[in-house]
């Protein structure tokens, strides 16, 4: 590692919206995965990687982060803050750190709702000056694609139709002093976005290499992205039960399962892992969940089968509800198709869905709906539906 660290800054002002229904209530950065929110995870690697300090760029729900994380000492990192008023996109969000910071000699730019193993930002610091974290994707069209010639960068598109596997950005750059000093100019010119201002920097004629990491890293693009999530961070920390699991003695769990404060398992209930259940929620008996993320204060009825979903906070599934996984085609926020190879559902923060009811897999309910006893769903449900 340089003598100097680079300054990390983390964008987390957005608002998340493809990851709706989960964040209608919360920023992005703080949707719980594995027991702590995804920006807690993106700064404890930046604590394992070696760094000590860093900025965050807030925006949307902004005091939510910021009273959660306060000046960083729990996390060990010294934290400062820079408001992004309004939200106008990434590199809006950098310029807004750079103008109120000023230009410092190395930053670690990256978002708060990345997964990053510390050896990711190792290699990127390791190849610097400029550099941008990069890996192998099968589905390259969510992402920027990347053209090398050698280790060096020539194109970053964002985006484009490929099939195949193909190299991608991780949204995670290591960028010089003199890189850094045309975002704001870009930025001030109508370009938003950072990976469109990279592309810029690059056609100016800037050498920006490539590193291909040898850690591994998730982000969540889409709700069902946290469940892929889950399962990487429960095999890298092997949780642990707390003492206040209060489970029933005919009551199992399997594999690896993550279980926060006040949880409780009723009679021959049955979670198997990689799941992980927050805080305050609630199995009753026979209830039968797998491979899922249930945030704080769910409840899943007598009897109800849950697997291969994420099911939002205050959310009560009703008994014998069924949420089986199967291949599946889902339709995002954004309107675009997804097929899955496995995936159940994703269950939007305060809903209800009577006893007996059947989400097939793919179905995404949106907040606070309201399913009646018995139902057969499919495709989305708005925010606040009631389907009979």
């Amino acid at each position: 590692m340089p003598q100097k660290s680079p300054i990390p800054i983390v964008l987390a002002g957005g608002r998340g919206s493809r990851l709706r229904p989960l964040t209608r209530s919360r920023p992005k950065p703080m949707v719980p995965v594995a027991g702590r929110p995804m920006i807690e995870w993106c700064l404890h690697s930046l604590r394992e990687a070696g760094l000590d300090r860093a900025t965050i760029v807030v925006g949307h729900q902004a005091e939510k982060i910021q009273a959660h994380l306060q000046d960083g000492k729990d996390i060990g990192l010294e934290l400062d803050y820079v408001h992004q008023q309004p939200q106008l996109g990434s590199a809006h969000a950098l310029s807004e750190a750079l103008e109120a910071q000023g230009l410092p000699s190395s930053a670690l730019v990256l978002g708060a709702d990345n997964v990053i193993e510390p050896a990711l930002l190792e290699d990127l610091i390791a190849t610097g000056p400029d550099a941008i974290g990069v890996t192998k994707s099968n589905i390259p069209s969510r992402y920027g694609v990347v053209e090398l010639d050698g280790d060096v960068i020539t194109s970053l598109r964002e985006k484009p139709l490929v099939e195949g596997q193909a190299l991608i950005s991780t949204g995670v750059y290591l960028l010089s002093r003199q890189a850094l000093d045309p975002v704001t100019r870009l930025v001030r010119e109508g370009t938003t976005d950072l990976p469109e201002v990279l592309a810029s920097i690059l056609a100016e004629g800037h050498t920006i290499e490539a590193s291909l990491t040898t850690g591994r890293w998730h982000d969540a693009v889409y709700p069902w992205d946290l469940v892929p999530m889950t399962e990487h961070l429960l095999h890298l920390h092997q949780p642990a039960d707390p003492d206040t699991l209060d489970a029933h003695p005919t009551a199992t769990h399997v594999g690896q399962v993550q279980f926060d404060e006040g949880c409780r398992l009723g009679p021959q209930a049955v979670v198997e892992g990689p799941t992980s259940l927050s805080a305050n929620t609630r199995l009753g008996a026979h209830a039968q969940v797998s491979s899922a993320l249930l945030l704080e204060g769910v409840k899943i009825g007598r009897g109800a089968v849950v697997e291969d979903s994420v099911v939002g906070e205050a959310a009560t599934i009703g008994a014998d509800v069924t949420i089986g996984a199967a291949e599946a085609e889902v339709i995002a926020e954004d309107g675009q198709a997804h097929q899955l190879p496995r995936f159940g559902a994703i269950v939007g923060p305060g809903v209800e869905i009577g006893p007996g009811a059947t989400l097939e897999p793919g179905t995404i309910v949106g907040a606070n709906a309201e399913i009646a006893a018995g139902a057969r769903l499919t495709g989305r449900i708005p925010d606040g539906g009631w389907v009979t």
